[in-house]
Order: structure tokens, then sequence, then C-alpha cells
């Protein structure tokens, strides 16, 4: 969940003469998504080792060091046997995580990649919407069948607001540590100025060869964006 617990695995392993390929390196599908800012957290940092040259699950077990181990196809380590009264809990977790999950909100994320970027800058949040207004048309109509399937919305909340409003995402997504997922943002009035584009490339640090997109805060599905350079 930190910086020091991940140097504290490298020096392990390194102790037990493992071939090293990642040395805590941050992990872009962690609960922070990698963000800079984060000194702690979830799943946020990634070592990786030759298989074979990796300690048993035995050696670590006897160790005393604490960490999370996934071996790839090649790994050989063997599963422990379950014992009866293990089996049987197994199965009845089985069928509990067969039934559908109680949902709040069903939210969805308007997201932009681009693939000429650095992996860590490629995916970016433009807006967020309500799963339930959604039309999820096309390749798009099997992830609503998927959430109805595993799903049920329960006392839902109400966010239109939040959702709706794309200074108020903003500010969400920064004030909760995922400013680096987002866009710059530079929010105006809707008054025409002779300054107002000066002042926007200014905020926005942009350059002569760069685009931005002017867009109502509170319009979705594309109305009212302009494209400008």
């Amino acid at each position: 969940r930190c910086e020091a617990e991940a140097k504290a695995d490298i020096a392990f392993l390194d102790s037990l003469g493992a071939q090293v390929l990642l040395r805590h390196v941050r992990n872009l599908f962690s609960g922070m998504a990698a963000g800079p800012q984060a000194k702690y957290d979830d799943h946020g940092w990634i070592t990786a080792v030759i298989a074979g040259s990796a300690p048993s699950s035995h050696e670590l077990l006897h160790s005393g060091h604490c960490c999370t181990a996934t071996l790839s196809a090649g790994g050989h380590d063997e599963e422990p046997s379950l014992g009866k009264s293990e089996a049987n809990t197994a199965n009845a977790g089985s069928e509990a995580s067969s039934d559908r999950s109680p949902v709040v909100f069903w939210g969805i994320l308007d997201l932009k990649y681009d693939s000429s970027l650095p992996m860590e800058k490629r995916v970016k949040v433009l807006e967020t919407g309500d799963g339930r207004s959604s039309r999820f048309s096309g390749y798009g109509a099997a992830i609503k069948e998927t959430f109805r399937k595993d799903n049920k919305l329960e006392e839902t909340l109400h966010r239109a607001v939040l959702v709706e409003n794309k200074m108020l995402t903003h500010e969400f997504f920064t004030e909760g540590g995922y400013a680096h997922i987002m866009p710059k943002q530079v929010c105006a009035k809707r008054i025409y100025t002779q300054a107002l584009a000066e002042e926007i490339a200014q905020e926005l640090d942009l350059h002569d060869s760069d685009c931005v997109v002017l867009k109502l805060c509170n319009r979705a599905r594309g109305a009212g964006c302009i494209p400008v350079r």
C-alpha cells in the first residue's frame, strides 16, 4: 500500500536471490489510478521476478515477511488442499456470489484514449453520466445486460447535479486525488470578450498547435461542443 512496503519486498526478494524484472513500479490499475501524489494506494506498486527464481509459498510462509504473490502460468507452486469443512464453506460462498449484488448508484464514464502518449497518460475521464439514462446500444448493449444480471439497484443515490455539471465533476475528482486522470479545464462565463481566448490559452498553457473543446457545463451527449484550434 505504500512505496516503503514495495521497497521492503524488493530487499526481501534480493536476499533470496530472486531475479527481479520490475522493481516497485506504479500500478495503473490501483485504487488511486497510480496518482503521483498518493503516498498510500491499494495495489499501488508492482514487483515482478523471473519464473523459477521466485521464492516458493513455503519460503514466504516461514520467512515472516508479508507480501502478496501472483504466479504466472510458468509457476509451479501447488495450491494447498482444502479440508471437508473448508470445502463446504467455499461452496457456500460460491452459491452466495451467484445472487445479484445490491447497488446504490450506477454511473458511467466518458473516456478519452490516446495511444500516442505514455502508458500512464493515455486515459482521461472527460465526464460522468447516470447509467440508468444511457442507451448502451450496439456493442454497448452487453454492458447493460451484464449489469442487470449481476446487480440490483436499491435505495439509489441521486447524483444528478454531480454527474451533469462538468465543473462540479472536475472539482469532485480533483478533491478525491484523481486530478491526474482529468484533462486540464478552465471554467469561464458564457460572455464573449476580446481577451477571452487569450485568457483560456494562458490558463491551459496552450501552444499554437493545440486544440481545445468548448463545452457547456450542464449539457451532455455532445450538446454545445465546439472544437477550437
